[in-house]
């Protein structure tokens, strides 16, 4: 407890002693870096790629991230998450018919039926505890059972 009194006392004098130039000692001239955005252009040695995480590893040329970017919204585009498989209809009670796909366990579908916005989000409480249902099902979902269950608005 009464040590660092005692400390900051001698730190005080040994500061308060003037230091003789030829003492100091100066550090030798830094090396420029580069910004940031030179460093990144700089070529790098590709790490090795690895087939079992789609190439995900270290860094990837532009056209790899092109390539699976486009593929990911060919999918999308050919086989959605979640469409509306039925429109109302009298035969099926004026019910909205949607299916949830599941594209990692072999293209099973999970299709049912809404007559209300208050029954789609009992179906979204209902799939969300689903393991295989995504957030992104769930996103699809909502919009598509907004736009067919929400008139059209009209511009103030």
């Amino acid at each position: 407890m009464f040590v660092i009194p005692h400390l900051v006392k001698a730190l005080r004098r040994i500061l308060s002693r003037s230091v003789p130039a030829e003492a100091v000692v100066t550090a030798p001239p830094a090396r420029p870096i580069a910004p940031p955005v030179l460093r990144a252009l700089r070529p790098k040695t590709a790490p090795p790629r690895d087939p079992a995480n789609d190439g995900d590893v270290g860094t990837q040329h532009v056209s790899d991230v092109m390539d699976k970017v486009m593929r990911e919204l060919r999918l999308r585009r050919d086989r959605p998450l979640v469409r509306v498989n039925e429109e109302p209809s009298a035969v099926n009670g004026y019910a909205i018919g949607f299916v949830f796909a599941d594209r990692v366990h072999g293209g099973f579908e999970y299709d049912f039926y809404c007559r209300s916005p208050l029954d789609a989000l009992d179906w979204v409480r209902q799939t969300a505890g689903k393991t295989w249902v995504t957030t992104e099902h769930l996103e699809q979902f909502a919009d598509l059972a907004l736009s067919r269950f929400d008139p059209p608005r009209k511009a103030a």
